[in-house]
């Protein structure tokens, strides 16, 4: 996709399936999401849908010197981030996830301001859901232009629906 200060956004390998079971089997990554998914229905997904999706990007943490060309450049697969144009929403949706070494550094807000640069080209917003007792992430939405239009206390998890106009 492009590059941006550390982050490499790029389509999903075959070779990544590994990274990207152990990112979602993971109880504490996913627990503001629906929870760990089963090792068997993650590889099935991996393969039937991420693989397949043109707008799913494993978020890779550049490791190579500075200056270094982006098309040579070395990598290490750190994330995972999508945009969903089938969503149940208005706009398309978008998400995003981190290996739990990687918080806290402005990641999630570096991948999240690429995804939307991307998106401005194709959609006339994005919209997002997250979960409210995940205040990190919550901060990162707001910072990419992300505005709450609406909290759901109905369900369990409470969660916070947000859009981003273009």
């Amino acid at each position: 996709m492009n590059s941006i200060r550390r982050l490499i956004l790029r389509q999903w390998k075959s070779e990544d399936q590994p990274f990207f079971v152990s990112l979602n089997t993971c109880p504490v990554i996913r627990r503001h999401m629906d929870g760990a998914m089963e090792h068997n229905d993650c590889v099935r997904f991996f393969q039937e849908i991420v693989l397949k999706n043109p707008e799913a990007f494993a978020v890779c943490l550049n490791i190579s010197p500075q200056g270094t060309d982006v098309s040579s450049c070395e990598e290490t697969v750190i994330g995972h981030c999508f945009i969903n144009p089938e969503a149940e929403s208005q706009f398309p949706e978008v998400g995003y996830m981190l290996s739990r070494e990687h918080w806290g550094k402005g990641l999630a807000t570096e991948l999240l301001k690429s995804l939307v640069n991307y998106a401005e080209k194709k959609y006339q917003g994005l919209s997002a859901t997250c979960d409210l007792e995940n205040e990190s992430s919550l901060r990162v939405l707001e910072k990419c232009g992300f505005v709450v239009v609406k909290i759901v206390r109905e369900e369990e998890p409470h969660y916070a629906e947000l859009i981003r106009l273009f």
